[in-house]
């Protein structure tokens, strides 16, 4: 089951930025995010990387 994307609206967030709050692993450390609560970077899914690209194409193009 596929969960939404927290990160969807944000184009802060980069392709590999963190599964829950979308922030660069280099610089992430212990952050607090309303989906996820307190929490250390964690990978993203394919389908985030996926939609992340895409809705960053889309940003540049329009």
């Amino acid at each position: 089951m596929n969960q939404p994307d927290p990160t969807a609206d944000d184009p802060a967030a980069t392709p590999y930025g963190c599964r829950w709050c979308g922030d660069e692993q280099h610089h992430h450390g212990e952050q607090w995010h309303p989906t996820a609560g307190l929490h250390q970077w964690t990978k993203p899914t394919t389908d985030q990387i996926r939609d992340r690209m895409t809705a960053r194409r889309a940003r540049r193009n329009s």
